[in-house]
């Protein structure tokens, strides 16, 4: 059996449904794992380090921005979402969004969260079959 990978998307993403729907035209998330890469890209970009100098010796201290770095990851994370609604109208899945309801819904990131979680099992555990099946061949 052949391993088969699409190289211009390789983390497209997993859909969730809403816990309201029963199926996908009822709408629901698309969100993918934070791969190594990302997570490593996301902690260079905010992370600066300062150096002290004290008793003849150099320390240098990290200075992690934890609010930038959950900024970058649920940009990155959240791909995509439908019927997601304010009342009546659509509401776009942009950053804004994104990092609107990540910071103020009560419930929502909670459901971020545990779907980037199982979208980062799930991609293991098919990685991890279809390599199993690709060396069986």
């Amino acid at each position: 059996m052949a391993l088969r990978l699409n190289m211009n998307d390789l983390n497209p993403g997993i859909f969730f449904l809403w816990p309201t729907s029963k199926k996908k035209e009822e709408g629901g998330i698309t969100v993918r794992a934070l791969t190594n890469q990302k997570r490593d890209e996301f902690l260079a970009a905010t992370t600066t380090e300062e150096e002290d100098y004290r008793d003849g010796r150099v320390y240098v201290r990290k200075n992690e921005d934890k609010d930038t770095f959950n900024e970058l990851t649920y940009d990155y994370c959240i791909v995509d979402w439908t019927e997601l609604y304010d009342n009546d109208k659509p509401i776009p899945c942009n950053k804004k969004n994104k990092l609107k309801l990540m910071k103020e819904h009560p419930v929502f990131p909670g459901l971020v969260n545990t779907a980037i979680a199982i979208a980062g099992s799930e991609r293991a555990m098919r990685e991890e079959k279809e390599l199993k099946n690709f060396f069986r061949s």
